[in-house]
C-alpha cells in the first residue's frame, strides 16, 4: 500500500521498513518466548476504594463505557464480586465496593456460602476481562467481566459441584452502593440505583433464571434469590447479570429493548469480545519485531489496555468517541487536540475506526476561522477556546490512511485539515514572515504556553504576548517546534490532496515545505550551541534554553545531515540528555532542572522522546536511536512489570510521575515497539 509521507530527507539506503526493523532488533534481547504468552495481570488492577472520591483504586473499561470495575483486595467485603462501578461523572464516583456480586445459599444455611480464592489471589486481569476464580466446600466458582456495549457490562457466573455427591443450592446476586448516597430501587429483573446529585442511573439486571425474589436493605444493599438448583457431581450451572450505567433515567428507559437484548444473547456476546480482544492481540503483536521481548511484548499490551480504558463513547455534546487522557486523573476527564492527534495515530494500528473518530470529535467542534480547540468536554460549556495545541492532526489521519487505504475518509476531514493549517498563518504569525508563534485568544501567557502543549516551558519564561488582531495574541518568540511540525503538515497535507484528488495544491503545500524548510535551518539553527532554538521576534536572537523541540526539526526531516548529527551529540551527551529515562525536558546541566515537580522542566515525555528516536532513525544514526530505545524501554521503573503507565517519568531514577494510566504515553510505546513505524516518522 502507498504510504503517505511528508517531504523531506529520505531514510538510507537500507530502506524504510528494514530500518525500523533494524531499530526494534536492536532494542530486543534475544530469549525464548512460550508459545501462548499469558497476558494476565500486565495492568495490577486489585484495589479496594475506601471512599467515592478515591483516586488510588484502578479500573478497566472498554468499548467506551463511562462506567468502570476493579478487582477487589483479598479478604475484602466484595466477596463473589467485582469492584464499582466507578462512574466517570463529577470528576469520577465510586458507586459501591461491589455492587454486583454472586451469591449461593444451600439448603443447611440462611448465610451465603464463604468463598476463598481458588489459586493464589483468585483473581486476575486479562486482556478485555476481569476474572475471578473461587471456591467452597464441595463447589468452584469462576466469574468473568466483559463490556458488550457503552453503557453495559456483563458478568458471567459458572457455578461447578467437585463433590461426589449431589448439591443443592439457591442461586442469586447482591451488592451494594455504599460509597455515595444512592438509592437502590427493586425492579422485576433486577434492581436501579440512583446515585444523589449525579444524575446518572445505574442498572442490575439478571437473566430469567436468577430473579424470583428482590429484597433491598438499608446500607444500601439488595439481594436477589432465585429458585433452589442441584447439581450432580462436576455438572455445572451459568448465571448471567447485566450491569449499566446510563446519564439519566430517560436515556436508561429509552434503551430498555436493547439491555434485554444484551442478556437474552449473552453467552454469544461473551465469546465476541474474547474474539475482538484476540484481533486487538494480534493486530499489535504481529507488528512487533520477530526478536523483541516476552516483556516488550507484555508492554504492548499494557498499552493496549491503557487506551482501551480511556475510550469513551458520545455523550452529551461529544458527538464522536475519543479517549481520555487518564481516567485516574479528574482533571483529564475531556478530549484534548494534541493528544488526539496521538491517540489516532496508534488506534489506527489496530482499531481504525476508534481512530478515524477520535479526529472526528475535535473537528467537530473546529470554528468556522479553522482553529481546533485546546480542549472539549460532554458539557461543551467548560470547553477551552484560550487556545488550540501543536499541529499534528495530518500526521494523525495519513496514518490512518496508511493503515487502512481509506480515502473516504480522507476526503472528509481534508477540508478541515487544510483550514486548520491555514489558521496558524492568519492568527500566529505576527511580522507576516511565515515563522509561526505559539499564542491564545484572551492575551495571556498561560494560555499561550499552554498552546505549546509545554506548559510551564523554561524557554517560555521570559516571553511576553504581542497582538495580532481581535482575539489573536502571539508570544513575541517564533517557536522551532511548531514551524517543524508546520513543516511536517505541510508534507502530509500534500500527500493527502494527493490521494483525494487534488494535485495542484499537494503541488502548493511542497512548496510552502521548501520555503520553510530553509528559512527553520537559516533562522533557527544555532552553529554555536549546535542545536535548534526557538528565537525572539524582533532580534532573531536564539533562546538557548535546549529541550525537545530542538530535535523536532530531525524528526520532521527538516535538518541538514551535518545539522543532525550535532543534534544527535547533544541529546547523547550524558550530562544533558542521555540519563537512565532518556530525553528529558530539559537538559539536566540547566539550573532550572527540576524532574520531579517540573512538569515540563525536567520530565521525560514519551512523546517527545519517540520523536528524538524516530528523529535519529531518519538520518541514519540508528546505533544512537537503538540506545536511547532501549533506555526508553527498559528504564521507566514498572514499565515492564504491572505498574500503569505514567504521564512522564524522572529521568535519573525511572519513577513514575504525574497521571498513571496516561493514553499518550501508551500511543507513543505502541508506535515505538511497532517495527514499521520508522517508515513513518
Amino acid at each position: 500500500m502507498r504510504r503517505l509521507r511528508p517531504p523531506g530527507r529520505a531514510l538510507p539506503a537500507l530502506g524504510a521498513a528494514a530500518a525500523g526493523l533494524a531499530l526494534l532488533a536492536t532494542c530486543a534481547r534475544e530469549e525464548e518466548r512460550p508459545s501462548e504468552p499469558p497476558y494476565a495481570d500486565v495492568l495490577d488492577l486489585a484495589g479496594s476504594p475506601d471512599s467515592a472520591r478515591d483516586a488510588s483504586a484502578f479500573a478497566f473499561s472498554d468499548l467506551g463505557a463511562w462506567h468502570m470495575f476493579g478487582l477487589p483486595d483479598p479478604g475484602d467485603a466484595a466477596g463473589a464480586g467485582f469492584t464499582g462501578p466507578l462512574l466517570l461523572v463529577g470528576g469520577g464516583m465510586w458507586v459501591g465496593r461491589a455492587l454486583v456480586g454472586f451469591r449461593a445459599w444451600t439448603d443447611t444455611a440462611d448465610a451465603p456460602v464463604a468463598w476463598t480464592p481458588s489459586t493464589g489471589s483468585g483473581r486476575s486481569y486479562l486482556p478485555g476481562r476481569l476474572h475471578r476464580a473461587l471456591r467452597a466446600d464441595g463447589m468452584e466458582l469462576t466469574l468473568d467481566l466483559v463490556f458488550v456495549s457503552e453503557r453495559s457490562a456483563l458478568v458471567r457466573a459458572t457455578l461447578a459441584n467437585t463433590d461426589s455427591e449431589p448439591v443443592t443450592f439457591t442461586p442469586g446476586w447482591g451488592g451494594d452502593a455504599s460509597l455515595t448516597p444512592a438509592r437502590i430501587v427493586p425492579t422485576p429483573t433486577g434492581v436501579r440505583v440512583v446515585p444523589d446529585g449525579s444524575g446518572w442511573v445505574a442498572e442490575v439486571r439478571v437473566d430469567a433464571d436468577s430473579a424470583t425474589e428482590v429484597d433491598v436493605d438499608d446500607g444500601p444493599t439488595y439481594r436477589i434469590r432465585a429458585a433452589a438448583v442441584t447439581l450432580a457431581p462436576r455438572e455445572r450451572a451459568t448465571r448471567f447479570a447485566l450491569v449499566s450505567a446510563y446519564e439519566s433515567a430517560a436515556a436508561l428507559e429509552a434503551d430498555r429493548g436493547r439491555r434485554e437484548a444484551l442478556l437474552a444473547e449473552a453467552p454469544a456476546l461473551m465469546d465476541e469480545q474474547v474474539r475482538r480482544w484476540n484481533g486487538y492481540l494480534a493486530s499489535i503483536l504481529s507488528r512487533l519485531a520477530p526478536d523483541a521481548t516476552e516483556a516488550h511484548r507484555r508492554v504492548a499490551v499494557k498499552a493496549l489496555e491503557t487506551l482501551m480504558s480511556n475510550w469513551r463513547s458520545p455523550l452529551g455534546d461529544l458527538r464522536h468517541a475519543g479517549l481520555f487522557p487518564s481516567y485516574a486523573y479528574p482533571g483529564f476527564h475531556g478530549v484534548w487536540s494534541w493528544d488526539s492527534w496521538k491517540h489516532a495515530r496508534a488506534l489506527a494500528l489496530f482499531a481504525p475506526d476508534l481512530a478515524e473518530d477520535q479526529v472526528r470529535v475535535m473537528l467537530d467542534w473546529q470554528d468556522e476561522a479553522g482553529m481546533v480547540p485546546d480542549v472539549i468536554y460532554a458539557d461543551s460549556g467548560e470547553n477551552n477556546w484560550r487556545d488550540t495545541k501543536p499541529p499534528l492532526s495530518a500526521w494523525a489521519v495519513a496514518g490512518i490512511v496508511d493503515a487502512t487505504g481509506d480515502t473516504a475518509f480522507a476526503r472528509e476531514v481534508y477540508p478541515a485539515l487544510r483550514a486548520y493549517h491555514a489558521w496558524w498563518y492568519a492568527h500566529r504569525d505576527h511580522d507576516g514572515d511565515g515563522l509561526c508563534e505559539y499564542g491564545s485568544t484572551d492575551g495571556t501567557r498561560i494560555a499561550a504556553a499552554w498552546e505549546s502543549g509545554m506548559d510551564n516551558a523554561v524557554r517560555f519564561d521570559s516571553a511576553t504576548m504581542v497582538a495580532n488582531g481581535p482575539g489573536a495574541w502571539s508570544l513575541d518568540q517564533e517557536s522551532v517546534d511548531l514551524n517543524a511540525y508546520l513543516y511536517a503538515e505541510k508534507g502530509y497535507l500534500a500527500a493527502l490532496a494527493r490521494a483525494v484528488g487534488r494535485p495542484d495544491e499537494a503541488e502548493a503545500y511542497v512548496r510552502e515545505a521548501e520555503d520553510l524548510g530553509r528559512r527553520i535551518r537559516d533562522v533557527m539553527w544555532d552553529e554555536e550551541d549546535g542545536f535548534f532554538h526557538d528565537v525572539r521576534m524582533e532580534s532573531g536572537a536564539p533562546i538557548r534554553v535546549p529541550g525537545p523541540e530542538g530535535w523536532i526539526p530531525l524528526w520532521a526531516g527538516v535538518a541538514t545531515p551535518e545539522q543532525a548529527r550535532r543534534v544527535a551529540a547533544v541529546m547523547m551527551d550524558p550530562e544533558r540528555f542521555l540519563s537512565r529515562v532518556p530525553l528529558p525536558t530539559l537538559a539536566m546541566d540547566r539550573p532550572e532542572f527540576d524532574p520531579t515537580d517540573g512538569y515540563w522542566r525536567g520530565p521525560v515525555w514519551l512523546d517527545q522522546a519517540y520523536f528524538g528516536v524516530r528523529g535519529l532513525e531518519r538520518y541514519g544514526l540508528t546505533a544512537e536511536a537503538s540506545e536511547l530505545c532501549t533506555r526508553l524501554l527498559d528504564g521507566p521503573e514498572g514499565l515492564t512489570g504491572r505498574a500503569p503507565i505514567f504521564e512522564n517519568y524522572d529521568p535519573r531514577t525511572g519513577r513514575g510521575l504525574n497521571a498513571p494510566h496516561f493514553s499518550w504515553s501508551a500511543a507513543h510505546l505502541l508506535m515505538l515497539l511497532d517495527a514499521g513505524d520508522g517508515a513513518r516518522p
